[in-house]
């Protein structure tokens, strides 16, 4: 029976998403007849946890993530650029000094994973047809890695597959141009690494299209984009199971609470939807944050909240004091506006909790996050929870060409109404019929505009009396087979006209896109199926109302989706991308 090696060396505990994946991948390996290896790192005292046929190493001293890595998850948000002026002899010694520390650590952490190495395989001998899986990888690691292979000789007859999970570059394709420094020192690092290696055959692969790609650009390897695994706890969870008539929607943020997570937008959210939504309890936050202040601030804000809407109540007449109810007829509390989980949580109590909520809202920072995959927003979309993502990037692709579908059988259903789209006024300006409720917007993308740029469409309306809303904004991006792009845009009741503005959404040239038509509907559709993307922090809680007040239509389009989602993101579908063997017989293909 041939090996399957998994080497996860930041897996530490049974919390986070490096748990699930290695247990989602393993558990496919041993279903199809492969031998599990499972190497993790040294602090990983959970071992009663895996199944007992297994064999597990904790044995590696460091995890993958480290801030001396060349790759974007080293940054924090807001780090200083270099200086680009002359320094002084002191500065400059100062950075010398800096260098020489840093490379030092980077030579520390690459030997020490290079040791580890050797101590996994003096337990585990390789044989023809065996599988190792590094499951995350940097440049340090691929260092320590190749310098092993190259001095051992192991594995020869052997594939190595190794998986990248964070970016080169910060931003888009277009803002690549502007970082070659950072991708030299990537592409140094990488080929040293690969001159050092041995025969042993070794593949390369990422989590998302995008990072594949920038990995492409270094030209040191060829990349492959594998599926990330979702663990079967998370599917859709049975009609109103657990569910009280007035239960209020459970509006989920989970994960680790960073910085680049916006987690700093959410008292603009409790304050927009407070009167509607939070105050009346007909929706709740749910929370994991293991940040003190964090809470606290959250805390006081609705606690400031419920005391204003409080005071500004009509005062309610006296009435003679009488003893208390006893406990049993005593009304039920209303449910708490936030509820806090804690972080990390075990397996299984995270998936209750993602699998019990009825809107997922990551407010990641739409620039970090373009290019990396999200666990969590896999997560959601298995267990058939409709979210709300930043627009412009790989989450927002998750959704959006589903949406465009939703968008495409509305199209069509005007057509059929005899509603046909008309061309948009060179000003953008279309005056609106009595009783329209929507506007929909469909344009063709242009053929020469570039890899990773995208529309930005914003809907002005005026109404007949009074001030005029805010403008809702929307950002777009291609579809495949130059099918037309669509959005939808809500028109406010006595809208007289809407004026259409559009421009390139991060870039400083043409807009991508062009041949705007515009159909106005009798009718108010909601504006997606699986949720909605962000194309500012001022649109959350537009869209977050919209979700909430069309719940019941978004859960059963994302249900719909959650069985082909789950199949597409399975440990099987790993071991295809791979090349392992899924069925029967022995070695690889």
């Amino acid at each position: 029976m041939p090996k399957f090696v998994l080497i996860d060396h930041s897996l530490k505990d049974l919390g986070g998403h490096h748990y699930p994946y290695a247990y989602s991948v393993l558990s496919a390996a041993e279903r199809c007849g492969w031998e599990p290896v499972l190497a993790v790192n040294r602090r990983f005292a959970q071992r009663a946890a895996l199944p007992a046929a297994w064999r597990v190493h904790a044995l590696y001293a460091h995890a993958s993530y480290s801030r001396h890595t060349l790759d974007t998850q080293a940054r924090q948000p807001g780090d200083a650029p270099a200086s680009t002026g002359t320094p002084g002899a002191a500065e400059a010694a100062r950075a010398r000094l800096r260098n020489w520390w840093r490379e030092r650590a980077r030579r520390r952490l690459a030997r020490h994973f290079s040791r580890d190495c050797a101590r996994l395989f003096e337990r585990e001998a390789l044989q023809a047809g065996d599988l190792v899986f590094v499951g995350t990888v940097s440049e340090l690691d691929l260092l320590g890695l190749s310098a092993f292979l190259g001095k051992s000789g192991i594995g020869a007859d052997c594939d190595w597959h190794l998986q990248f999970h964070f970016g080169i570059y910060v931003g888009r394709e277009p803002d690549y141009a502007a970082q070659s420094h950072g991708a030299t020192l990537m592409r140094t690092a990488m080929a040293q690494a690969l001159r050092q290696s041995g025969p042993q055959r070794l593949h390369f692969y990422c989590t998302t299209e995008q990072l594949t790609s920038q990995y492409r650009r270094l030209g040191v390897a060829p990349f492959e984009t594998l599926p990330y695994p979702v663990h079967e706890l998370f599917r859709p969870r049975e009609p109103g199971a657990g569910d009280a008539p007035d239960a209020p929607l459970r509006i989920a943020c989970l994960g680790h609470s960073r910085r680049e997570k916006g987690y700093g937008q959410l008292p603009h959210v409790l304050r927009e939807l407070w009167r509607d939504w939070f105050a009346p309890r007909r929706a709740q936050l749910v929370l994991q944050t293991h940040r003190g202040a964090q809470r606290r601030a959250l805390e006081a804000l609705v606690a400031a909240l419920d005391a204003a809407a409080a005071a500004s109540s009509p005062r309610a007449t006296p009435v003679p004091a009488r003893p208390p109810a006893p406990a049993s007829a005593r009304a039920p509390a209303p449910a708490p506006v936030l509820d806090f989980a804690a972080f990390p949580l075990p397996l299984a109590a995270y998936a209750r909790l993602l699998c019990g909520a009825d809107v997922g809202l990551l407010l990641y920072d739409s620039t970090r996050y373009y290019a990396r995959c999200s666990g969590v927003l896999l997560e959601m979309l298995c267990a058939g929870v409709p979210v709300l993502v930043p627009a412009g990037g790989w989450l927002a692709a998750q959704i959006e060409e589903t949406n465009q579908q939703y968008l495409d059988g509305i199209a069509a259903q005007a057509r059929a109404s005899g509603l046909d789209a008309g061309a948009l006024p060179a000003d953008g300006t279309v005056p609106t019929a009595p009783g329209a409720a929507s506007l929909l917007l469909s344009c063709a993308w242009r053929r020469e505009a570039a890899a990773g740029e995208y529309l930005r469409i914003e809907c002005a309306t005026q109404p007949a009396v009074g001030p005029a809303p805010p403008p809702a904004i929307v950002i777009v991006g291609p579809r495949a087979a130059d099918a037309p792009v669509r959005c939808l845009f809500r028109l406010p009741p006595g809208t007289q006209r809407a004026r259409i503005t559009t421009r390139n959404a991060w870039q400083d040239g043409a807009p991508p896109a062009g041949a705007l038509s515009a159909a106005l509907l009798q009718h108010a559709p909601p504006l997606g199926a699986l949720g909605l993307t962000i194309a500012a922090g001022s649109e959350v809680p537009r869209l977050l109302d919209e979700l909430l007040r069309h719940i019941a239509h978004y859960r059963q389009s994302v249900r719909a989706h959650a069985a082909p989602c789950a199949q597409a993101h399975s440990g099987l579908q790993v071991l295809a991308g791979l090349g392992a063997r899924i069925a029967g017989g022995t070695g690889t293909t």
